[in-house]
């Protein structure tokens, strides 16, 4: 008997905890963050600095493709890549695209608009 109410006691106050530790979440506003500071910037002013996830592919770039995505240029350019493991993803990014695979590598060959490029 001591067994099962030990049981129930410890169940209690998971229970509890649980509920405790939802409450505080929900209580702390969304866009808080440690030391009370929002994380966006005030109204006017430009955050410090933007990472997207498309920075990493943009600086793989060559110079002068980096160019025209920065200048806004809508032509259509000729693109090779090569891939390691299935270059379908790559493929599917290109029109015209043609594929060479051997041994786990891949020579992607297609076109692409300048803007879809990073």
């Amino acid at each position: 008997m001591r067994a099962v109410t030990w049981k129930r006691s410890v169940s209690l106050a998971v229970v509890i905890a649980v509920f405790v530790a939802s409450a505080v979440a929900q209580a702390v506003p969304s866009g808080a963050s440690r030391g009370g500071r929002s994380q966006t910037p005030p109204v006017g002013e430009a955050p410090d600095e933007v990472k997207t996830n498309s920075d990493e592919a943009m600086a793989k770039l060559a110079p002068e493709l980096q160019e025209q995505v920065e200048s806004g240029s809508t032509e259509r350019i000729h693109v090779f890549a090569t891939t390691t493991g299935d270059a379908s993803a790559a493929e599917a990014y290109l029109d015209d695209a043609h594929v060479a695979e051997s041994g786990g590598a891949g020579l992607v060959v297609g076109t692409i608009a300048v803007p879809a490029l990073p």
